[in-house]
């Protein structure tokens, strides 16, 4: 993208390394956490320390089932400990200790949980810096990245005076230094040093000082000079199945289309929906189930807002219903097709008041998705002209009105088309969100369940039928 002309750059460090570094940990066993914010603290986590309350509580737990009720206990230990000034000496000893207690299991891997997030602040008082990715074993924050975009200003010199000359000092980052294990850093190119020993690009790393630390190469054994060092090429990495990321992606856009849809159609404006876009913005970069953190609404409203819609709603209710029934995309010029038409005339219900029709004529059950064309052509005509125009759509849900059976149109149409359209609307939605959830659909009421053929077989070895 060009520079200056207003937009920002899509080569950043975000795009180039924190993105990708995020995705490659991904399938190294991390989840991502999802952005943590100074809100959260004292609940979410613990803000003197960056620890997560309830991840640290259950693994704790789960790893020391016989001293579960000390969590709460041994997290305030810790606490403590991180204010030593041992360079995280003592918590160090607490950390690789398997006596009393375990924080970490050692011996099994896979009993810990891995967690990892994004731009995660660590802050005493007025003093603060954000690491652009912290890494935590059971909720413990162990690691931080550091993430430069490829050629950036200073390279890595100017990370490691950056550490060395503002972070190490300050007395107020002791318990985030002590805490933390490994600190890495990253502009994600080629290694490179100025006169073979001071890192200007690639990947590095350092551990806890109180002054100044070297920034180390990570070098991996490669006696053989391939291409590839033999523990990268080799390492167990997560296999992801493109078929699987894009059924996961579906159900994750499904369950964002349901949470928005269902906000906008009680409140159909930006602001409405903004706030909880922006929180969701960061969890999207991993999980196939991000955690959505939308706030509460009042769905008992719904049926009613469906079936008399803000105009603002109205395509995007009838694009849900149409893509019920069809694959393909909608033509690219389609318009709202109001079934009982507009402009009528005044002896069609001589008994109901004007005021009352214009209203049902604006309900969703008189609306459809029809081509441009079409439209023109069908007008203001009469139902049975306008069914012969539905038959030539390519519109499913269009086309299907065409060769119905129905052969009037009135405003008792209307409303008994309200409610099948509300509860069809309705039933998509707590589909989408089921299925998100991976909480099977309801069976149907003529089909038996897994439970009931289980319990049919089990009564007939009993020999009761």
């Amino acid at each position: 993208m060009a520079a200056g002309n207003g937009k920002k750059s899509l080569f950043n460090e975000a795009t180039r390394v924190q993105m990708p570094a995020l995705v490659h940990l991904t399938k190294l066993g991390y989840t991502y956490y999802g952005k943590l914010s100074e809100e959260q603290a004292g609940t979410v986590y613990e803000p003197d320390t960056n620890i997560l309350i309830e991840v640290f509580k259950q693994q704790f737990e789960k790893l020391n089932p016989d001293r579960a009720g000390e969590a709460l206990q041994v997290l305030r230990e810790i606490h403590q400990e991180l204010d030593n000034d041992d360079l995280g000496r003592s918590f160090y000893s607490r950390l690789t200790s398997v006596s009393p207690v375990r924080l970490v299991d050692y011996d099994n891997p896979n009993n810990n949980i891995y967690h990892c997030t994004a731009e995660f602040t660590c802050k005493n008082g007025q003093d603060e810096f954000r690491p652009d990715i912290t890494l935590f074993v059971n909720g413990l924050p162990l690691a931080f990245i550091e993430v430069k975009k490829p050629n950036n200003h200073g390279g890595m010199v100017a990370e490691s005076k950056r550490m060395n000359k503002q972070r190490f000092p300050n007395k107020k980052y002791r318990r985030f230094i002590n805490i933390t294990q490994l600190m890495l850093f990253s502009n994600n190119m080629e290694y490179d040093a100025m006169g073979g020993i001071v890192p200007i690009q690639g990947a590095f790393y350092c551990t806890a000082a109180k002054t100044e630390a070297p920034f180390n190469c990570f070098r991996e054994e490669n006696p053989s000079g391939a291409a590839i060092a033999p523990y990268n090429k080799e390492y167990p990495y997560k296999d992801v199945s493109e078929d699987e990321e894009k059924h996961k992606f579906g159900l994750f856009l499904n369950k964002l289309l349901a949470e928005l849809m269902t906000k906008y159609i009680l409140i159909p404006t930006i602001n409405a929906v903004k706030p909880d876009i922006l929180k969701l913005n960061s969890a999207i970069i991993e999980s196939s189930t991000p955690k959505f953190d939308f706030k509460e609404m009042d769905a008992s409203q719904l049926e009613a807002r469906i079936q008399n819609p803000n105009r603002n709603v109205v395509r995007m209710l009838l694009k849900t219903l149409a893509y019920e029934q069809q694959a393909t995309l909608l033509p690219s010029k389609w318009e709202i097709e109001h079934i009982f038409p507009q402009k009528w005339q005044t002896n069609y219900f001589p008994d109901i008041p004007d005021n009352i029709i214009k209203e049902k004529i604006e309900h969703i059950g008189n609306k459809l998705p029809f081509e441009k064309k079409l439209n023109i052509v069908a007008g203001n005509g009469y139902f049975g002209k306008k069914k012969k125009e539905y038959t030539a759509s390519k519109i499913a849900i269009t086309n299907a009105m065409g060769i119905s059976n129905v052969q009037d149109w009135d405003m008792d149409s209307i409303m008994k088309r309200d409610i099948r359209v509300s509860d069809e609307v309705i039933a998509i939605l707590n589909r989408w969100n089921k299925e998100y959830l991976n909480i099977p659909t309801e069976a149907s009421a003529d089909e038996p369940s897994d439970e009931d053929l289980a319990r049919i077989d089990e009564f007939k070895k009993r020999g009761w039928i």
